[in-house]
Parts: C-alpha cells; sequence; structure tokens
C-alpha cells in the first residue's frame, strides 16, 4: 500500500498502471493516477472542522470579476452529498476533535472518496465501526468503479 501510495519506493520490480511501467510512484503521481487510499491510522486533523477537513488543499473556487475566489457554497453542497452517501450525521462546521472515532474514521473514507480515486485502497477501513455502520458504509461505496 505504501509503495502504490508513494510512501515507499519499491525495492525490486515495476509497477504497471493502465500499461505504463514505473520505477517507483510519488503521492502527487499517485493521486494523479487515481489511486486512493485510506490507512488504518487516521489523517483527519482535529482542530479543523469536517468541512475544512474535506478540502484540505483543494479548495473548489469560483471566478467573480476576474478573480478567483473560494466557492464555500458548492464545497458545503458536495460535502454533505458526500457525508450523506457514507451515512455521517455530523454538522460540517463540527471541529474534529469533537467526533467519535468511528465518526473520524467515516470521515477519512469520505475524503477518499471526494477525491474521484478509480481505485481505493482500504486497510481495514471499518476496524473503529459498528457492525450497522460497516454495512452501510459498505453498500455506499459498493458502487465504486473500483474498490480494493
Amino acid at each position: 500500500m505504501k509503495v502504490l501510495s508513494g510512501i515507499h519506493e519499491p525495492t525490486k520490480g515495476t509497477i504497471t498502471i493502465n500499461n505504463i511501467n514505473y520505477n517507483k510512484l510519488d503521492h502527487k503521481l499517485a493521486a494523479q493516477l487515481g489511486i486512493g487510499i485510506i490507512y488504518q491510522e487516521l489523517s483527519v486533523i482535529d482542530e479543523l472542522t469536517v468541512l475544512e477537513n474535506l478540502y484540505i488543499g483543494r479548495h473548489l473556487t469560483k471566478k467573480i470579476c476576474g478573480v478567483n475566489i473560494i466557492d464555500w457554497r458548492e464545497m458545503r453542497v458536495r460535502a454533505a452529498m458526500m457525508l450523506l452517501r457514507v451515512g455521517l450525521k455530523v454538522d460540517l462546521d463540527e471541529k474534529v476533535a469533537n467526533l467519535s472515532i468511528s465518526h473520524k474514521q467515516m470521515l477519512e473514507i469520505a475524503k477518499t472518496l471526494m477525491l474521484d480515486a478509480k481505485v481505493i485502497i482500504m486497510d481495514e477501513p471499518t476496524s473503529s465501526l459498528t457492525n450497522k455502520e460497516v454495512d452501510y458504509l459498505l453498500s455506499s461505496i459498493s458502487d465504486h468503479e473500483s474498490v480494493a
């Protein structure tokens, strides 16, 4: 997993994606190739809100009078739809520090799904979820193109 995400370099062999061989991937290239990875360790930031976590480093913008500004309205709409998709019922303005571990894990999954990855690789993404949350989550992502 860490080789595919660009965190570690492979010691030998090649990575083949869409019939193109790569000796190694970096994080940026992996994302460009459509690889989404959900690790067991959480990477959400407690000091930020749910909305801010969903859009770290990739705010949506719109032009007004020739100037790019952050499109908070569109970001809120898309974020709310994604939370609904994964069954996470929390306020977008809630600080992540106030969420339970299972809600943080579901937020982590929602973050990855928002990247529109072609392939999602998950490392025990349901380890902190209840059986009901697992069932709902798995049914909500089963329509994704490729989930491993």
